[in-house]
């Protein structure tokens, strides 16, 4: 079975190399002709310079052309095709307008335009408008308008309107615009506009105007929005969330473990945000319940995260806390500003971690902080702080056993399943440096 295969994509190597095409050839109109193995058929020589109503091929035929259907299995038609071709290969040199049945392989060396199915193979050598569908693959050296769908590769050797889908990789050398699905990556030469999903990874060497979704999306030269593991661009104008993000050059909203921008007007919302130029600060504070805290902030101009660890070694029951949380910097004149904060802390009580059933302690803190420049990279600021400690330790709240955090001013508890909590108003301040 393989040396069969084998032998026919050598004979169909052979056929397309030296055949002849339509406009070489004087073309008359026939109805039916039937062939053995070209010139071998009813028509004999004359089959080359005839199209046909209908067209048999018992092994290898070659016509001018086909207006209707041509069934066989090697079909060669030097002309146009229009209508039903099929057989176990498919070649035509002129342009194809139908329905194309390779059992096999089609090929194809000008534009086609309808529908082709195959078993292996299918190829254009011109652009291709309609529906492909091959169990290996579909390669196309003009543009794609409409569907590839395989299971090895689909390619276009320009660009693609429309949709790619294949478990092995899709590449459109030139523009993709539409989707691309694949289990493994997508690929687009220069600029993409639609959807590329991969399992993988996703390439576009220009713009891409739309979604890339995968483990690795990378843009040279621009993204809309990237969701995945690890994201990159040179410039990101709407949206990445990943663990890692990086922009050359950023507008956009940043969600990851880290992210990176040259462009401080980005809005990045991470564990730590390395930003050119960005709001970097490190803060020394202190309040009622957390004497010494050491806030980091990384991010934009505008919005940064926040890493903050605080400590009160003056209660009986030793506590510590670490918190994540988001902010936002607006200047208001020359050198006061406000920064509005949002921390979430986990409280550690009486021992390093305190992590369990029982012992699981949050603290959400809201700030509202006025600052003033007192030197170049010195400031100092001071606010209100609102204050949410809830856990489903029942002792932080009662106080029966002496471990009650919240401060006997507290203005409102309450209790939500097995977490009880407490919201009382509070006052921070303290200084920032850089």
């Amino acid at each position: 079975m393989k040396s069969i295969i084998f032998l026919i994509f050598c004979l169909g190597a052979y056929f397309i190399s030296n055949a002849q095409t339509s406009d070489t050839i004087p073309i008359k109109n026939g109805y039916l002709q039937v062939s053995f193995i070209s010139p071998i058929s009813t028509a004999w020589k004359n089959s080359i310079n005839r199209y046909y109503h209908f067209s048999l091929n018992l092994v290898y035929g070659r016509t001018g052309g086909v207006q209707g259907v041509e069934m066989g299995f090697i079909n060669q038609t030097l002309g146009r095709v229009n209508g039903w071709q099929t057989g176990a290969v498919n070649i035509v040199n002129g342009k194809f307008n139908g329905v194309q049945v390779g059992v096999l392989m089609n090929v194809n060396k000008s534009n086609t335009n309808g529908l082709q199915l195959s078993g292996l193979w299918t190829h254009n050598q011109g652009n291709f408008s309609g529906f492909q569908f091959s169990w290996f693959g579909n390669t196309t050296w003009g543009d794609v308008y409409g569907a590839q769908l395989s299971h090895l590769w689909n390619h276009s050797n320009k660009s693609l309107y429309g949709i790619q889908f294949a478990l092995g990789p899709n590449t459109a050398k030139h523009h993709a615009y539409g989707i691309q699905f694949s289990a493994t990556m997508n690929y687009a030469g220069y600029n993409h506009k639609g959807i590329q999903f991969a399992f993988l990874a996703n390439y576009v060497g220009g713009r891409s105007q739309g979604f890339q979704i995968s483990p690795l999306n990378i843009a040279l030269k621009g993204a809309g929005n990237q969701i995945g593991v690890i994201n990159y661009t040179d410039s990101a104008t709407r949206f990445q969330g990943g663990l890692i993000n990086i922009a050359r050059r950023s507008g956009a909203f940043q969600i990851g473990l880290i992210n990176y921008s040259g462009d401080n007007t980005v809005a990045p919302i991470g564990l730590v945000n390395i930003v050119k130029k960005g709001y970097n600060k490190l803060e020394i504070w202190g309040g009622e319940l957390q004497s010494f805290n050491i806030a980091l902030k990384t991010g934009g101009r505008n919005v940064y995260s926040i890493l903050n660890v605080g400590i009160n070694p003056f209660t009986p029951n030793f506590f510590w806390t670490t918190g994540w949380g988001v902010g936002g910097h607006i200047p208001v004149y020359k050198r006061l500003y406000v920064d509005l904060d949002n921390i979430t802390s986990l409280v550690h009580i009486n021992e390093a971690f305190s992590i369990g059933k029982g012992k699981n302690t949050f603290l959400n803190q809201t700030r509202f902080m006025a600052g003033i420049s007192v030197h170049k990279r010195v400031a100092i600021f001071l606010g209100p702080v609102v204050n949410f400690l809830f856990s489903d330790n029942n002792q932080l709240i009662d106080g029966k056993n002496g471990i009650d955090l919240a401060p006997t001013f507290r203005t409102g508890y309450g209790k939500v399943n097995d977490y009880q909590f407490a919201i009382w108003p509070g006052i921070g301040g303290g200084i920032r440096f850089f």
